[in-house]
């Protein structure tokens, strides 16, 4: 049978002993791993979801996951590493209760032996690169990763640039607790950061100008560099904010396209 790393290799032998364990003990056999031609299959009930989620359950998501899964199974393998006689999720745990959710009893699996810190990494890369992390939470665990990773490593494993992460470490340490359910909504990353560098009591003042002056729509758009010029209102007329609209292919009305500045 190949195996991609040395890790699957002594994590599947490690289940062969442990079934050949329960087989001289006389006790009922199960079968805990199944070989597949590119991969393994776990039983469900050997696995529990992670101790520490790295994005909240999406509910809607999860029963659509559902319904694909009863229609077609899971067609990606989940990553679990061994926790004693059980498994536990590494990535992959939205799958994994979907399966339990569609009736599956087993899911095919990747096995990997990692420590906290390692399992918290490939998590954390997985989730960055589908674009599924808040990006506030994302920053929370860039700086609970920059306890054992220098940040220029942290970047080039997570596949990001060193500003990437030292920008959402910024607004996850610094941004206002009411701004943080903007992120991504009404304010821009480049936004809530240039935001960081005011206290949080002019942070909110700031923003609430921003919306009277700009509106919400146009504020999302706007660029970093005049964020906070912009809040002065009547008083700062430099860069203006323009409207440019498209025209909906579908229906034929106009769409708002896009917002910038742009000098007068």
């Amino acid at each position: 049978m190949p195996f991609k790393t040395k890790e699957e290799k002594r994590a599947y032998m490690r289940e062969y002993m442990r079934r050949a364990r329960l087989e001289l003990g006389g006790e009922t056999t199960r079968i805990v791993v199944s070989s597949k031609r590119d991969g393994y299959e776990l039983n469900l009930n050997l696995i529990d979801s992670p101790r520490e989620l790295i994005r909240e359950i999406d509910g809607a998501a999860l029963v659509e996951l559902r319904e694909s899964i009863k229609a077609n199974g899971v067609l990606q393998p989940i990553l679990v590493r061994p926790k004693g006689e059980r498994y536990e999720v590494v990535f992959g745990n939205h799958r994994f209760l979907a399966a339990k959710g569609a009736g599956l009893t087993k899911i095919p699996v990747q096995i990997r032996d990692v420590n906290d810190d390692e399992a918290l990494l490939l998590a954390v890369t997985e989730n960055v690169q589908r674009s599924e992390v808040n990006p506030i939470r994302e920053g929370q665990l860039y700086e609970r990763l920059m306890l054992r990773y220098d940040v220029n490593v942290l970047a080039e494993k997570i596949g990001k640039s060193v500003l990437y992460v030292q920008t959402r470490i910024k607004i996850a340490a610094k941004l206002h607790e009411e701004l943080r359910g903007q992120v991504g909504k009404r304010l821009t990353i480049g936004n809530a950061a240039a935001l960081c560098n005011l206290p949080k009591h002019e942070q909110m003042k700031v923003y609430e100008k921003l919306i009277e002056n700009v509106g919400p729509k146009a504020l999302y758009a706007l660029h970093a560099r005049g964020l906070i010029e912009a809040s002065k209102g009547a008083n700062y007329n430099k860069p203006k904010p323009y409207v440019n609209y498209c025209v909906c292919e579908r229906c034929g009305a106009k769409h708002l396209h896009g917002v910038s500045i742009k000098d007068a």
